[in-house]
């Protein structure tokens, strides 16, 4: 790899093609020592230079790839990135952080749905990705070697294509998802305290990774799943299957015990409204909520404030939530 190419990726100064060109050279090649002598020597470079904010680039990195690294390379790019990715846009492909075998070789693509709406997406095995707004999920142009896996922030629908050699895997963050053949709705938004999992059909495990200690639990079909980020807890309760409507059917929404933080999250991502919450007593609020009848971001308030103690106001585009 040339010196100048490591530069220009590290301060987002090249093509996305060129990014993922230098990507794939960092997972393949990220222990060889000229490598980690270039990257030492962007690091000593950038250092030097006291104007580059350096806030939560790190975290950011760290919440979309999760926590664990198995390379000696994500490490150093981890710590110029601390310097660098929070004054530039690095673009910094999954591939860079895990060892993914030979899909080294395949390219990957990044889809992003606005909020608001909806899209759809058929993985390179037949598998169906519906994705509500606000989402992103990272992708190979083709699954290889012996691991399906793609990486989520946001909600997804999921009709995964059976194989049962080769499991498919969603990561989000410090928590996944591995399949085997099945149709269930995962909602992991960066922000969201919650991380939600409702197995439709079919067998599903459920891994979340906190304080270095790892939980792994298989779900059944009709089991709800919630995994509370801060605390670690996690919630195995029923709902009907048979019956379920997700967002993908008319923008059908339901809220199953989430504090009034998350479900203003997830308004917005559905619906494209900014919603701000001016007390902290509403934000940690509870509610549970079923909306089958294509309900809008303020016909759901109305129905969540029914004993009245919020005070609902909409500027413009902008609603705002207080307690009265």
């Amino acid at each position: 790899m040339e010196k100048n190419e490591l530069h220009d990726y590290l301060l987002g100064n090249c093509s996305r093609e060129e990014a993922l060109k230098v990507q794939m050279m960092l997972s393949r090649e990220g222990d060889a020592s000229d490598i980690v002598r270039a990257l030492d020597e962007e690091f000593e470079r950038m250092s030097s230079d006291e104007d580059i904010d350096t806030a939560s680039a790190l975290d950011e990195v760290k919440s979309r790839l999760g926590f664990k690294s198995r390379r000696l390379v994500f490490l150093k790019v981890l710590k110029t990135m601390e310097l660098v990715a929070a004054a530039v846009a690095i673009p910094l492909a999954v591939a860079l952080a895990l060892n993914i075998g030979s899909s080294q070789e395949t390219p990957w693509h990044e889809l992003n749905v606005a909020p608001g709406r909806t899209d759809s997406l058929r993985l390179s095995d037949g598998s169906l990705l519906i994705l509500n707004g606000g989402t992103r999920v990272t992708y190979p142009e083709k699954f290889e070697g012996d691991s399906r896996t793609i990486f989520l922030d946001g909600e997804v629908l999921a009709d995964i294509a059976s194989d049962k050699d080769i499991p498919f895997e969603i990561r989000s963050g410090e928590t996944s998802v591995k399949v085997y053949g099945t149709r269930f709705d995962f909602t992991a938004y960066r922000q969201s305290e919650c991380v939600e999992l409702l197995l439709i059909e079919g067998s599903v495990a459920f891994n979340a990774v906190k304080d270095s200690s790892e939980r792994s639990l298989r779900l059944s079909p009709g089991d709800a799943l919630h995994y509370y980020r801060k605390t670690g807890q996690i919630n195995i309760d029923k709902f009907a299957q048979d019956s379920y409507e997700s967002f993908a059917h008319g923008k059908s929404i339901h809220f199953f015990n989430l504090n009034m933080r998350d479900i203003a999250n997830y308004l917005e991502k559905t619906f494209g409204t900014s919603i701000i919450i001016k007390d902290n007593d509403i934000a940690s609020m509870h509610f549970y909520g079923y909306f089958t009848n294509g309900e809008g971001v303020d016909e759901i308030l109305d129905c969540l404030n029914i004993d009245g103690n919020m005070k609902v106001e909409r500027y413009d585009d902008t609603i705002y939530l207080s307690l009265r």
